[in-house]
């Protein structure tokens, strides 16, 4: 068996390919997170429905990952908590001095 028949029957590579689809669609548009939730509950919407079609199921968990995905991403990338410091800063960069004590070694 060649190495490229190999790689399309191992098991992950529709995952990852599917979740980095979910990432570049999170990159390439700007969609808010609750899009990204109603599309993976979409998803898994379509594959509760269709459990019995196996053709139509595959697409609902696809649906369902590439949505989780996308939502992970958005929320790593676009949401901060409100002390960060990026809330403080202008763009402009700017020299500062930074002093600490190293408590515990």
């Amino acid at each position: 068996m060649s190495w490229q028949n190999s790689i399309l029957r191992a098991p992950l590579v529709p995952v990852a390919a599917l979740a980095t689809t979910g990432i570049i669609l999170d990159r390439a548009f700007t969609i808010d997170w609750p899009v990204w939730g109603i599309v993976a509950i979409a998803g898994v919407g379509l594959w509760l429905l269709v459990l019995r079609n196996t053709r139509f199921a595959i697409w609902g968990l696809a649906l369902a990952l590439a949505g989780v995905a996308a939502l992970h991403h958005h929320v790593h990338r676009n949401i901060f908590p409100p002390d960060d410091i990026g809330f403080i800063v202008g763009d402009e960069p700017k020299l500062v001095r930074l002093r600490g004590r190293v408590i515990d070694e």
